[in-house]
């Protein structure tokens, strides 16, 4: 999840972060086209399938499992993000909102998870066409171009009682190398979704998959790598799980 890397960088340390990233970026663009490469040898054009291919029932059964346990869990995190960002949002831009019935219960975390679950998540995620979801993927990128933005010019400009210490910025390891691993990888995972995403293309060949990998993974890479460094060089020891949630619900300047 992007607003959880300056967090992942906190907890393995400045220059082990950043080689952490680079890495893992490379082993997703190597093991999203190996998925692709195997379904052709194997004739098969679903990730399932491939497994049952290769490993019989016994092999479908487990991918599944382990695809409805990524999915429910990056459905959690989806959650707690949101239920962290807009209710805040909602009140800052209608602060009396929460005084009027009925409409408050847009202020209300719970509810807003549950509103954009049901109104939001859930349609979108009844599409079997995955290239019917470019204008969503669309709005989520420039939501994304949003965060980094935000992110990169508010930093600094926080009050200096949300600062981290300035001496914990440059540091080379920490004790949190593998909790860093589980969020990055988390992150830069999209598996599942390659051989949808190859049956998109309008001439689906290998070449032409290679480059599209290429160049999203290194688009994810820069931006994955500009919000880390932007937020952790500014909050350092004080970095939280949602960078989000480093900034004051109320502007405060800096002196």
């Amino acid at each position: 999840m992007l607003p959880g890397l300056p967090y992942a960088v906190s907890q393995a340390g400045f220059f082990t972060g950043l080689l952490l990233l680079v890495i893992l970026c490379g082993v997703t663009d190597w093991t999203i086209r190996l998925i692709v490469i195997n379904a052709k040898f194997s004739g098969r054009p679903s990730y399932i399938e491939i497994m049952h291919h290769c490993f019989g029932p016994s092999g479908r059964a487990a991918v599944s499992f382990f695809q409805f346990a990524f999915a429910f869990g990056g459905m959690c995190a989806f959650g707690i993000i949101i239920g962290d960002t807009i209710p805040h949002v909602i009140r800052s831009a209608f602060p009396g909102l929460q005084n009027i019935p009925v409409l408050k219960l847009l202020t209300n975390r719970q509810f807003v998870i549950g509103l954009c679950t049901l109104c939001i998540s859930y349609p979108l995620s009844l599409y079997r066409d995955i290239h019917k979801l470019s204008r969503a993927s669309g709005l989520a990128l420039i939501g994304m171009l949003i965060i980094v933005t935000s992110v990169l010019v508010e930093g600094p400009h926080v009050a200096p009682e949300l600062k981290g210490d300035p001496s914990a910025r440059f540091s080379v390891i920490n004790s949190g190398v593998f909790q860093a691993i589980g969020v990055i990888s988390f992150a830069f995972v999209c598996h599942h979704n390659s051989l949808l995403i190859y049956g998109s293309l309008r001439t689906p060949t290998l070449d032409r998959f290679a480059t599209v990998t290429h160049i999203s993974t290194l688009i994810s890479l820069v931006a994955c790598c500009t919000l880390a460094i932007s937020a952790f060089l500014v909050f350092t020891d004080k970095t939280q799980g949602n960078i989000l949630n480093n900034f004051s619900a109320v502007s405060i300047p800096s002196q």
